[in-house]
């Protein structure tokens, strides 16, 4: 019927070509994943135009099952409603960036890197990270939510100016450096391998007991350790016992171990993250020894 063909072309996933004529008019009504959408720009304020911050909006955002032919057609399970307009996509191939300098990639010939495929790109970063804050709550079944789909070569001259990911779109940081709020990365990819990880309580007490006792003793006898008992998390992290863990990972497990019973000091410092056993859990111990040490090695000189 023609309501039926109506409704399977709101849900296609054919993708528009960027290289359509010029004056092409925006295609409403598009079905996509919120994941399968990426950030054109490597920041974002973590407010709205209207000072309602990021959670407030994804708090709004209503996720509605579909009728088994709606999920049929998308290929989905729940569509997404949101309180603020369709987000507006284009397909794109990203260039290249160095991740440090964000300097343009280029080639041997002096011309610009692009991506080596076409993906789906926004401009409207905060409304995309709401979209996949709802979109990841939902995994791993499948959302969709309408957008509103550019095409146009005219397009691309304007959206150039504004693209500077880094990482062509897969991540990007939150915070304000204006209001002082301390700039987060956010990745669903990176969530979704961060949930994959075990727990604290995943990995059971008597398998964190284990881990912790041999970072105990990698803590008391490493020769990583600085004066102060201080350990760059990072070498820490090399060691045999610790493998299979991600220093992120790692990081929680001593976190949550210390909700329970302080264990462990961990600070971020410019060099990265450090640890060390907290007061009373050896760190103290090593420092009583050594002024014995050294009058012992003082009376041995003067006798």
């Amino acid at each position: 019927s023609s309501s039926r063909f109506l409704f399977f072309f709101s849900c296609e996933f054919l993708t528009p070509r960027m290289d359509s004529d010029s004056d092409a008019q925006p295609r409403p009504g598009l079905r996509i994943s919120p994941l399968d959408v990426r950030f054109s720009q490597k920041k974002m304020r973590h407010l709205f135009t209207d000072d309602r911050s990021l959670a407030e909006a994804t708090a709004l955002v209503r996720t509605v099952r579909l009728t088994e032919d709606e999920a049929a057609l998308c290929d989905a399970h729940w569509r997404l409603e949101a309180p603020f307009p369709a987000i507006e996509v284009l397909r794109w191939r990203c260039k290249l960036r160095d991740t440090e300098t964000g300097r343009p990639l280029r080639d041997e010939t002096g011309a610009d890197v692009f991506d080596s495929e076409e993906r789906w790109f926004t401009l409207d970063n905060r409304r995309l990270y709401c979209l996949q804050r709802c979109a990841l709550a939902c995994w791993p079944k499948r959302c969709v939510v309408s957008v509103v789909a550019h095409m146009g070569k005219s397009l691309q001259s304007r959206a150039l100016r504004k693209f500077r990911t880094l990482d062509e779109g897969c991540s990007i940081m939150v915070g304000s450096a204006l209001d002082k709020v301390p700039f987060v990365q956010w990745s669903w990819r990176t969530e979704i391998k961060r949930k994959s990880e075990p727990s604290a309580q995943d990995v059971g007490a008597s398998g964190f007991v284990e881990i912790s006792k041999k970072v105990s003793c990698m803590l008391r006898n490493s020769n990583m350790a600085d004066d102060e008992g201080w350990v760059h998390l990072g070498e820490l992290m090399q060691e045999d016992a610790l493998k299979g863990l991600t220093e992120e990972r790692f990081r929680s497990l001593i976190t949550e171990s210390n909700e329970k019973h302080i264990q462990y000091e961990l600070v971020e410092r410019e060099t990265g993250w450090m640890l060390r056993a907290a007061e009373g859990k050896g760190r103290t111990r090593r420092r009583r020894r050594r002024p014995r040490c050294q009058w012992q090695e003082r009376a041995a000189e003067a006798s």
